[in-house]
C-alpha cells in the first residue's frame, strides 16, 4: 500500500505484525523486532499521517484502521493467520481485528494496551488519567506532527462502539504486557484503575498470561523490551503448539 510507510523484515512462515501506540512511529518497536525477526516475518507499519505515511482523507475510526493494514497485508502477499503485537491504541485495534476477522488472527500481544471499558472510566477522571499523560507526552513531540482533519484521537469513541457490536474474542492464545510503574503525571486513581483493568484484559482468553513489567511505565517495549520479546516467543509456541523450548530472552 503505497500511502502507508512499512517495513518488512525476516523470513518464514508465521507473520508477526505490529500496531503501535496512539500517534506514535513503528521505530518505537526497535528494541523488540529485531530478535523477533531473526526466526519470523515481521511488519511494522505506521498509521496515516505518521512518519513517511500519507495524512488520511477519510475518518481513521478502528474498521478503517483494520481494512487499511488488511489491504497492506495483502498487497504484501504475505499469508494469515497472523500474530499481531500491539502497544496502547494499537492493541484496541489488534482486539477489533481478532474479533473482525477471526480466521486471520491466531493470537494477539497486547502492549500496555487498555481495556475497552476502561478509556470510558478514566475520561471521568481526567485529567489526572492515560489521557492527560497522552496530551502532555504530545506536546513535547507536536512539532514532529501536522494535526490534521482525520485523525485517530477524533475517532476513539466510534472505534470502541464498534468493538462492542462484535462478537466476544475468540479462545486464542493472549499474552497481556502491562506496565506497572506509576507515570508522574498520572494520578493514583486513575493508576490504579489502570492496572485493575490489565487484570481484566487478563480474562479475555482461556489461554491468556500477563506479564507484568515493574520498571515500565505505559511504554513497555522501550523501557523492559525483554519482556516483550518473551511474551511474544511464548505466544508464539502456545499458538504453534510447539514442542521446541522456548527461545530465551532477557529481561531488561
Amino acid at each position: 500500500m503505497k500511502q502507508l510507510e512499512y517495513l518488512l523484515v525476516g523470513e518464514g512462515d508465521t507473520t508477526i505484525v505490529f500496531l503501535n501506540g496512539f500517534r506514535m512511529p513503528f521505530s518505537s518497536w526497535d528494541k523488540v523486532y529485531s530478535e523477533i525477526s531473526e526466526q519470523y516475518k515481521v511488519v511494522l507499519y505506521n498509521r496515516h499521517g505518521i512518519g513517511k505515511s500519507k495524512k488520511a482523507n477519510v475518518e481513521q475510526d478502528g474498521n478503517a484502521v483494520v481494512e487499511d493494514l488488511r489491504l497492506l497485508l495483502n498487497q504484501l502477499e504475505l499469508k494469515p493467520p497472523f500474530i499481531v503485537v500491539g502497544h496502547s491504541l494499537g492493541g484496541i485495534y489488534a482486539n477489533l481485528y481478532a474479533r473482525k476477522y477471526t480466521d486471520e488472527v491466531a493470537a494477539l500481544v497486547l502492549v500496555d494496551s487498555p481495556y475497552p471499558d476502561e478509556l470510558i472510566e478514566q475520561e471521568s477522571i481526567k485529567p489526572a488519567s492515560i489521557f492527560n499523560f497522552l496530551n502532555h507526552s504530545l506536546k513535547s513531540v507536536e512539532k514532529f506532527f501536522d494535526r490534521y482533519k482525520y485523525s485517530e484521537e477524533e475517532e476513539i469513541a466510534r472505534t470502541l462502539a464498534q468493538l462492542r457490536k462484535l462478537a466476544p474474542l475468540p479462545d486464542i492464545p493472549v499474552a497481556v504486557v502491562s506496565g506497572v510503574k506509576k507515570m508522574p503525571f498520572i494520578a493514583e486513581k486513575a493508576h490504579a484503575l489502570h492496572l485493575q483493568y490489565q487484570k481484566e484484559l487478563a480474562r479475555m482468553s482461556s489461554q491468556t498470561r500477563q506479564y507484568e513489567c515493574f520498571n515500565s511505565g505505559h511504554f513497555p517495549q522501550v523501557t523492559e523490551p525483554g519482556v516483550v520479546v518473551k511474551a511474544i516467543f511464548e505466544t508464539l509456541n502456545i499458538a504453534n503448539k510447539s514442542t521446541q523450548p522456548i527461545v530465551k530472552a532477557g529481561l531488561g
